[in-house]
């Protein structure tokens, strides 16, 4: 019985440890408002931001800190308004690495009541979404890239083409409305808009 139970404990540590996004277990400090001490931080914080669990649990003021500056007070408002509704936590923002740079995180947790329906704790996860985010910053950029090349410019007698200048250089641009064509540009070495 005993091996049995050491088995499964084995089993549900693997789980917790190796899964992809990050797990965490915060407890509400008594009569405070979204004030939280990390007991539990799985390894793959480390792999994602580069600081070690322990400075999560170790310094409760640690995870406050590397929140990037300007989402800090969104995400310490979205906190406290979970905190004092019992509602899923579920947010994306930044966070400062080890080495600096910012990592987009999406970060969902649920309150974990007893039967009494008192808090225990919040049971979380940290997802690195920054691929994601760049993806989309990326499409959007195109799409107002697009935007502007649609309204600038003039047509060029010869093709269709339109001529714009882009930082000074003069781009063309072939018609967007060519039925399998998208936005091709292409920097001019003279006046080559007949290409």
């Amino acid at each position: 019985m005993e091996g049995r139970l050491r088995e499964t404990e084995a089993g549900y540590r693997t789980l917790v440890e190796r899964v992809p996004p990050t797990i965490y277990i915060q407890r509400p400090r008594e009569g405070q408002t979204a004030v939280y001490d990390t007991t539990f931080m799985n390894p793959r914080v480390e792999e994602i931001l580069g600081y070690p669990p322990r400075r999560f649990v170790e310094d409760p003021h640690f995870w406050d800190n590397v929140i990037h500056p300007a989402d800090r007070e969104r995400v310490l408002a979205e906190d406290e308004l979970s905190d004092r509704t019992g509602e899923t936590f579920s947010i994306e923002y930044r966070v400062i690495d080890e080495e600096g740079r910012a990592v987009w995180v999406r970060d969902e947790a649920t309150l974990v009541r007893d039967d009494a329906g008192e808090s225990l704790y919040w049971f979380g996860t940290l997802t690195d979404v920054t691929e994601r985010k760049r993806a989309e910053s990326a499409l959007r950029e195109r799409a107002t890239l697009q935007g502007f090349l649609r309204t600038c410019g003039h047509r060029d007698g010869a093709g269709g083409n339109r001529r714009v200048l882009l930082a000074g250089e003069q781009v063309a641009v072939r018609d967007t409305r060519l039925p399998g064509k998208g936005i091709v540009r292409e920097d001019l070495a003279g006046d080559n808009l007949s290409r």
